[in-house]
């Protein structure tokens, strides 16, 4: 499956759009995807099984609504680190 940059449409494949996420936010569980076609910064949830793309909002305290969802099996996430396709990404420094 593949995911594309709201954005610019560009479709990145799992691998790619996991190297490319950073910053994360361990209040709300959200990292930053840095789009490497258009160069946009998309709020970012990762979770066991699943990518959601959406906004971080206020109202009172921050909160990440998703608005696109992917279904990604095989992906897991322990703290900060995700594991997928026998690769592991650390969402807060972006290393892979």
């Amino acid at each position: 499956m593949n995911i594309e940059c709201p954005n610019c449409k560009k479709k990145f494949s799992n691998d790619q759009f996991l190297y490319h996420c950073r910053e994360y936010d361990p209040q709300l569980g959200v990292c930053k995807f840095y789009c490497p076609n258009c160069s946009a910064s998309i709020d970012t949830m990762v979770t066991v099984g699943n990518i959601s793309l959406g906004y971080v909002y206020s109202t009172g305290n921050s909160r990440f609504s998703g608005v696109i969802d992917y279904q990604i099996r095989d992906l897991k996430v322990d703290g900060t680190m995700v594991s997928y396709n026998g690769l592991e990404y650390d969402l807060e420094s972006g290393d892979a």
